[in-house]
């Protein structure tokens, strides 16, 4: 396990590709030749969240939160939360590394922006609507893609980065970790997961 990502993530994620991976080797949803849909990952980190946090357990899909301009028509992927720790989660599929990374890193670029914070807070309070939560001091900005490779070394990329040829400001920052789940076919399966900690601080 990664000593950088908080232990409670990375198990709910390892816990998720494991039972994506037994599903996958039964049923495969998608036309021959292409890419999961990221929703499907975003469904099982879910679920598994809530099964791990029966009592005080948050997990919503296609938030909407507001764009630069006031207007609701962005969506966040999926939050989720518990008394502790809040996490905000977008996901991709998989791709050719180095596109996938230039989305994941764009996707930390709008977890960050101070639109949504402004959006949740928004959602979060309001007396005459009986909205009065709280969120947990510990915020983070998660992403979190598939990875298929024929490699089983696929995973030295996506912590290291050292074969990207161009620079990705945000997604260096973050701990990252690759979490392998075997193989399928000719193709090794990984799900990559990164954090950035305290976001709202």
């Amino acid at each position: 396990m990664s000593n950088k990502v908080e232990s409670e993530l990375y198990e709910i994620v390892k816990s998720a590709g494991q039972r994506y991976i037994k599903m996958l080797e039964k049923f495969k949803p998608c036309r021959v030749g292409k890419e999961y849909l990221e929703q499907n990952l975003i469904t099982l980190i879910a679920s598994e969240f809530l099964a791990q946090n029966p009592k005080n357990g948050i997990a919503y899909t296609e938030i909407p939160f507001m764009n630069k301009s006031g207007h609701w028509r962005n969506r966040l992927d999926c939050f989720l939360a518990n008394e502790n720790a809040a996490f905000f989660l977008e996901a991709k599929k998989s791709d050719s590394f180095p596109a996938l990374c230039r989305k994941l890193d764009s996707d930390l670029s709008r977890i960050q922006e101070g639109n949504l914070q402004d959006s949740f807070m928004n959602m979060a309070k309001d007396k005459d609507k009986d909205r009065n939560y709280e969120f947990p001091e510990n915020v983070s900005a998660v992403v979190v893609s598939d990875f298929w490779a024929k490699s089983k070394d696929a995973h030295k990329k996506w912590e290291s980065l050292d074969t990207l040829k161009e620079e990705l400001t945000l997604l260096s920052k973050i701990n990252r970790v690759s979490i392998p789940f075997g193989k399928i076919g000719e193709y090794h399966y990984f799900i990559f997961l990164g954090q950035r900690k305290n976001i709202w601080n």
